[in-house]
């Protein structure tokens, strides 16, 4: 996922929110863990009810942390950098 977020197409950005919450899914993590680690919570969250899906969240981060390392792992070290082919964006140009 690019560093830029912003100038992404929407559509990519969404695919990538939707790839990581299923992962996290299928990984046994709850759906309201996943969503509170995207930083989807509601505005009015309770500090109880906060705190229960922070514990939560630390409990099973670890778990995609771990598919993260093994994937990181199966990536070919040849394949060029896709920053380094892509024209430079607003931000890379100063």
């Amino acid at each position: 996922m690019s560093d830029n977020l912003e100038l992404q197409p929407s559509h990519i950005v969404a695919e990538n929110i939707k790839f990581v919450f299923d992962k996290m899914v299928e990984l046994e993590i709850s759906e309201s863990v996943a969503d509170f680690i995207e930083g989807h919570v509601p505005k009015r969250i309770g500090a109880k009810h906060y705190m229960v899906l922070r514990r939560q969240a630390d409990k099973f981060y670890g778990k995609y942390a771990e598919y993260l390392k093994k994937l990181r792992v199966k990536v070919p070290k040849n394949v060029p950098d896709k920053k380094a082919s892509q024209p430079d964006t607003v931000q890379n140009q100063f």
